[in-house]
């Protein structure tokens, strides 16, 4: 499994969370693919074919060997061969797993060179980074160890791309830096130049009107897909270009004449990309912008107290209900409402129907965030529902069409107000006061009384469509 920006992050915290400074040493293995020789036995296949002449420019290596010719004979690894990604992460994972096998993973691990200060090693594909933390000196003999065995197995190394400081650094398309407060810790970054690059390739994608080309959404999609991979708030906003995509491909397979072969309509992106602009370069009234560019990684994740307040939630295809229940006082607060039909076309689902029942309960659980957690961001929240798959797009903030709407929703304001929250099933059987909220709107056959739990509780009011900022 390749390791992605939050695994170096990671190591920075728990080296820096020692209180000596970190530093990292980022330098690439040169040529890669093509600096592992074949054996001989090797060459007949690994061979290709070309349909124009080439020009030999070097020497001949016997007498009569012809000057151009068609077949090209690897003699190294190269790019396209099935097996040579594998084949190189054998060679490169061995050289990574021994070289950090020289080295302590933390200043109090008996096994390592206990002369050198601690380092801990990350590699994406030809990509390595080395973090350590100690002395000027010690840190120097952890580099040094590293590169000195590196060079014994014959890594050649791309020397003048290599950085070694403490002062911030960038690997695999991320920027890293260590924050000394509260505690030493960890902060990925987007890196400005992509961020800025990435606002202008976005800008053809937030017209109404007009065709993209493959290459330019394929490119496009590459970049915001590595946005989301910095920044995990940004994905349902990565998401909905993707389905953008998708859902273009879907119509030409079933051959649906909407756009020219090789062409997207520019107003299937429109909206996803705009949003992604205004995360990437908020306007002057939004200066802080919807959520920072970054993500801090610190040595233990705030956890949820576990007398956090409940809020149990639950919906119907006619209306909504929730409960917030403080240990020892039971329920405080709670809201009712009904669903109307603006908010039903704004989420392409019907009122009455079941099978809406997913989005209906996805909001139900947008509802409850949007009125309790951020009055308790101290403790945090249980958030408490009997629909999983609505509970697993809170956690995952995934969903497709009227779900990503909600998803977007909850993705920047968790992120902006420091929303903590847990989530749990509820059994339904368990999910009364909930249930009971949410159907006293229902057709009279379905209909249920106000539960006498809530009779000294507060009602909270809320008008979902006061909350669709992204949509």
């Amino acid at each position: 499994m390749l390791p992605t920006p939050f695994s170096h992050a990671r190591d920075l915290t728990t080296l820096a969370a020692a209180g000596a400074i970190a530093r990292s040493l980022v330098l690439d293995i040169r040529d890669a693919f093509m600096g592992i020789p074949l054996a001989a036995a090797e060459l007949p296949f690994n061979t290709c074919e070309l349909d124009y002449d080439v020009v030999r420019s070097r020497p001949p290596l016997y007498p009569g060997e012809p000057p151009t010719g068609r077949i090209v004979v690897w003699g190294v690894l190269g790019f396209g061969g099935r097996p040579n990604p594998l084949v190189f992460a054998r060679a490169v994972s061995f050289a990574t797993r021994s070289a950090q096998a020289l080295l302590r993973p933390t200043s109090t691990a008996d096994l390592g060179s206990t002369e050198a200060a601690p380092g801990r090693l990350q590699m994406y594909v030809d990509d390595p980074v080395l973090s350590t933390a100690g002395s000027e000196e010690d840190c120097a003999k952890t580099v040094d160890l590293v590169v000195t065995w590196w060079r014994i197995l014959g890594l050649p190394l791309a020397w003048a791309k290599g950085t070694f400081d403490a002062d911030g650094h960038q690997w695999i398309g991320a920027g890293f830096r260590v924050a000394p407060t509260p505690t030493p810790h960890a902060v990925v970054t987007v890196p400005e130049r992509f961020a800025t690059e990435l606002h202008q390739a976005l800008a053809p994608f937030t017209q109404t009107a007009g065709l993209l080309g493959k290459t330019q959404v394929d490119q496009v999609l590459g970049r915001v897909g590595r946005l989301a991979y910095i920044v995990p708030a940004a994905k349902p906003y990565v998401a909905a270009m993707w389905a953008a995509a998708c859902d273009t491909d879907a119509a030409k397979d079933q051959r649906r004449k909407e756009v020219p072969p090789g062409k997207y309509a520019a107003r299937r992106f429109a909206q996803a990309a705009t949003w992604l602009r205004v995360l990437l370069q908020p306007p002057a009234h939004l200066q802080e912008g919807l959520f920072p560019l970054e993500a801090h990684i610190v040595a233990r994740r705030p956890a949820v107290d576990t007398d956090a307040p409940q809020a149990q939630v639950d919906a119907s295809p006619w209306g909504a209900g929730g409960v917030l229940i403080h240990p020892g006082s039971g329920v405080t607060e709670f809201f009712a409402i009904r669903w109307e039909k603006p908010l039903a076309a704004h989420l392409a689902t019907e009122i009455g129907s079941p099978s809406g029942q997913t989005t209906w309960e996805y909001l139900a659980l947008f509802l409850a965030l949007h009125l309790w957690a951020s009055q308790h961001r101290q403790t945090g929240l249980q958030l408490l529902g009997d629909n999983l798959s609505s509970l697993e797009g809170v956690l995952n903030l995934r969903g497709k069409r009227s779900l990503s709407l909600i998803t977007r929703e909850i993705s920047w304001r968790q992120t902006r107000y420091s929303w903590k929250f847990a989530v749990g099933h509820l059994p339904t059987e368990a999910n009364v006061l909930a249930d009971c909220l949410s159907r006293l709107h229902a057709p009279a056959e379905e209909s249920k009384k106000k539960p006498r739990e809530i009779a000294t509780a507060v009602e909270r009011a809320i008008d979902p469509m006061d909350l669709w900022t992204c949509s």
